[in-house]
């Protein structure tokens, strides 16, 4: 969800890169922050092999923006504390896990957010029951903040 008040476009050209089940996607732009954000779902059923192809496929394009702050945040479905091929795909591409507490009933963390740039704050919000998951936040540098990757 994007606030009214908010600037945005939509990333069709990012878009693309969704499939169902395995890495479902979407993308908005949001110039007044140069930032884009992608909200990402991979189904708990589908390949953990698969979705870091797709990843991978989407890091590399992400990768050709670096005057743009990226943030990838959703359910992955994949505990960032013991998948290391994820962790390799991240790495490779520059970008980072912010969230490393539990985000799950299991005791898994498996809801994060993906950077490119160091974050003023990710946590886990504690003490609400709304799933089985607990929701994340992000807290973003100002707007004025610039960054350039490499």
């Amino acid at each position: 969800l994007v606030r009214d008040d908010t600037k945005y476009r939509t990333r069709k050209d990012l878009n693309c890169y969704s499939r169902e089940g395995s890495f479902e996607a979407t993308s908005v732009e949001l110039p007044q922050h140069n930032l884009v954000a992608t909200s990402v779902y991979r189904s708990p059923n589908s390949s953990k092999t698969d979705f870091n192809r797709h990843l991978d496929r989407f890091s590399r394009r992400i990768g050709e923006e670096p005057h743009k702050n990226h943030a990838i945040g959703g359910d992955f479905n994949i505990d960032r504390n013991r998948n290391t091929m994820t962790k390799q795909v991240l790495k490779k591409h520059d970008l980072q896990y912010n969230v490393r507490g539990a985000t799950h009933d299991g005791g898994k963390c498996l809801d994060n957010f993906i950077t490119d740039f160091q974050p003023v704050k990710a946590r886990v919000m504690r003490n609400t029951s709304l799933s089985d998951h607990r929701p994340v936040e992000i807290h973003l540098p100002k707007a004025s903040s610039s960054r350039c990757r490499r």
